[in-house]
């Protein structure tokens, strides 16, 4: 089982958390960022690319590619913090509209990790193709999400006014949203982390049939169809 994150991790981004602008504390404890974070991850990524490309074979799996980077890009933000105190892998397809597209990741803070899949920032008309395709056949996307629901939770900002819909109230609940994701969260005490790899891998399978759908639904967008 290759090297992945440990109670360490936890430890260097909660510490790091507190020096997010500390130039001299980072460059302090550079050497525990490689250990516990940036080797751990590119070990994970690299663990992780023949399953995401299993799920699907378009996806980015490169581990440089799917990695976030510690330093924040402060060119055009308010906050002009340097470093991240969150790290995370992203497996998507390598589409300048990624952020409109279903993706896996997996992110790890310093009071825990989480992972799942959905879209990073879906809009308007992709969420609006998706009720378009769950409306022509409610009972497939129901039977979908019970398959994942016992193990992850849904995600995404409910609409303040939301949408008129025509679909079964069990389903509104889960989708009337401005985005959509599924994620599991789990705090440092669900370690030892090798453990924990043994049901992320068929964790994230549970999910290949909503993935399967989301594409469906995107597809149907690039189509033309309501």
């Amino acid at each position: 089982m290759p090297n992945f994150i440990n109670e360490k991790s936890f430890q260097f981004l909660a510490g790091l958390a507190g020096h997010t602008s500390d130039r001299d504390w980072f460059e302090q404890h550079k050497p525990e960022y490689k250990k516990y974070i940036s080797d751990p991850l590119h070990e994970l990524a690299a663990w992780l690319g023949p399953v995401m490309l299993s799920l699907d074979a378009g996806f980015e799996v490169t581990p440089r590619r799917v990695i976030s980077r510690i330093y924040r890009d402060t060119r055009f933000s308010r906050d002009k913090a340097l470093y991240k105190s969150t790290m995370w892998l992203t497996f998507k397809r390598p589409d300048k509209a990624w952020r409109d597209a279903p993706c896996f990741f997996f992110e790890i803070f310093p009071d825990g990790f989480r992972y799942g899949m959905g879209f990073y920032q879906a809009t308007s008309a992709t969420m609006h193709g998706l009720r378009g395709l769950i409306a022509e056949e409610p009972q497939e996307f129901l039977r979908l999400m019970a398959r994942a629901l016992p193990i992850y939770t849904v995600q995404g900002e409910p609409y303040k006014k939301p949408p008129q819909s025509a679909l079964p109230p069990a389903i509104d609940a889960i989708i009337l949203r401005r985005n959509f994701y599924l994620q599991r969260w789990r705090p440092p005490a669900a370690l030892p982390f090798h453990e924990v790899m043994h049901s992320l891998v068929p964790d994230y399978e549970t999910l290949r049939g909503i993935y399967t759908y989301l594409m469906r639904a995107k597809a149907r967008l690039a189509e033309g169809m309501p």
